[in-house]
């Protein structure tokens, strides 16, 4: 199947994600406030990535440590499912043109969902838990172990955030079929019945220890090698 038509619309998106991030940058009122507010971004991602690991008792492999490693895993499957569910509850994620400005500046649905990709840090609760699951993770892994673990983490956060995007955008488009709100409201209700039957026949412990986040930690907390490239290779 021939592919280089896609392709250019990747290609196509990117460039005018590009010109749209440039023109919305270029509107900001307050460039210092803009700036300051980015850095305090990083300095707090670097902190919640770094600072946990200098705590006493960080990094041992006993104690509250092990604890921490051995919550990653559901920490981990907690993030995805909070990327999907914000992303739905938004209608497939913020914009970086609003809709009213799209009507006379129409831009391709790549383009739009991409954007939305991008501006998925702008959710508070997704920076909480990002945070807190870097947070987690410099405490619980070995400092020899620290680096490589924290970067497995930052990319299982965007492949989490993107797979939120497909699903959220997914929905939307079923949302707006003749019946799709009726669909999207029993698939809600039977997605609900399945965890209170979870809950009520105790099995919410054992889903969650089958979890394949388990396995991807166990690669994570291993150091570099070839099982930490397994553990990148098998988030699909």
């Amino acid at each position: 199947m021939p592919t280089a038509a896609s392709w250019t619309e990747v290609r196509r998106a990117v460039t005018d994600v590009a010109y749209l991030i440039d023109f919305r940058t270029s509107t900001v009122r307050r460039p210092r406030a803009f700036a300051l507010g980015a850095a305090v971004f990083v300095g707090l991602t670097l902190a919640a990535a770094t600072l946990p690991a200098m705590v006493d008792g960080a990094g041992t492999s006993k104690g509250y440590s092990l604890d921490a490693v051995l919550l990653i895993p559901t920490a981990m499957a907690a993030f995805m499912f909070l990327a999907i569910a914000s992303s739905v509850a938004s209608g497939g994620g913020r914009e970086l043109l609003h809709r009213e400005h799209a009507v006379i500046y129409p831009v391709s649905p790549t383009t739009d969902h991409l954007g939305a990709l991008l501006l998925a840090p702008l959710n508070i609760a997704w920076l909480l838990q990002a945070w807190i699951l870097m947070g987690i993770t410099a405490y619980g892994v070995e400092r020899r172990s620290l680096v490589v673990a924290e970067i497995g983490i930052v990319i299982w956060i965007v492949a989490a955030t993107a797979v939120g995007q497909v699903v959220a955008w997914t929905v939307e488009a079923i949302r707006r079929t003749p019946h799709g709100i009726a669909t999207i409201r029993s698939l809600g209700l039977v997605l609900a019945g399945a965890a209170v039957m979870l809950q009520l026949t105790h099995h919410t412990v054992g889903l969650l220890d089958s979890l394949k986040t388990r396995w991807i930690v166990v690669g994570y907390v291993d150091g570099f090698g070839m099982r930490w490239v397994e553990s990148i290779g098998d988030m699909r």
